[in-house]
Formats: C-alpha cells, structure tokens, sequence
C-alpha cells in the first residue's frame, strides 16, 4: 500500500497523457488535453478527465480505487462532424491503453495494481449548427 498519503489523480493523469500523446489515427496525429481548452471550433482531440476515487486504510497505508474517463471528441459545424473519425481516434486510444499489453504507463509515486476499461458511451450534440460526437471511455483503476 501506498504510504505517501497523497492523491494519485494528478500523477495518474499525467501518466496516461504521456502514455496517450502521439496517439494518430493514419497519418494524422491528435492532441490530448488534461484540461477543458477552448480552442479552435473545428477540431479532433482526446480529453482525460472525470477522475473520481475513494481512499482506503491506515494512517500509514493507502490505497485508491476509482474511475476516470477518457472522452475521444469531434466538434465543428454540423457537415463536418464525423463518428467515423472518433471511432478510429477512440480505437487507437483503446490501442494504446490495452491491459494485455503489461505494463502500459507509470503513475509517479505509485504502484497501479490494475487498469481496466469499464464501459463507453457516445453522445452527439447540436446547437446552432456547431455539432460535437464524443465516445467516453469509462476506465477502473486501483493504485497503491
């Protein structure tokens, strides 16, 4: 168990960003935030996010289990927003975090006991002609 009493959300996020940057579906390659940018309006990206845990044991010991979503995003005017795009981009994310693989990014500071998918959604949303076509990846995790 974990003895250093600290939260593992920033270190497990910047583990899968840097576990996640250079993700490319072809020739292409998409950026990954940590943070909610607003940016360009026509744009493909990765978002991790939505970290929630409950910490387990001792003065002295530690242990979090928890769940954090991966959301792979579309957004643009409405004739340009593809699925097909997010699916190949959610595809190479999945790719990259695929439990079978081992050892698939470091968390600094802490031993990751498991990471598992746990389920996906997708949303679709229009307003005023600007549409965004997200598949959330929900992930499990347990971290010492």
């Amino acid at each position: 168990m974990s003895t250093t009493g600290k939260n593992p959300s920033a270190a497990l996020i910047a583990g899968l960003k840097t576990a996640l940057t250079g993700v490319a579906v072809g020739s292409v390659t998409y950026p990954v935030y940590d943070t909610a940018e607003k940016g360009a309006t026509n744009r493909t990206y990765v978002y991790i996010g939505n970290y929630l845990d409950n910490e387990e044991g001792t003065k002295d010991d530690f242990v979090y289990t928890g769940s954090i979503a991966i959301e792979c995003v579309d957004e643009g005017q409405v004739q340009n927003v593809r699925r097909s795009t997010v699916q190949g981009l959610n595809n190479a994310v999945r790719a990259k975090l695929k439990t079978s693989k081992g050892a698939v990014f470091s968390v600094t500071g802490f031993t990751v006991i498991y990471f598992r998918h746990a389920g996906s959604t997708q949303t679709y949303e229009n307003n005023n002609g600007r549409a965004t076509v997200r598949i959330i990846d929900i992930y499990e995790f347990s971290i010492e």
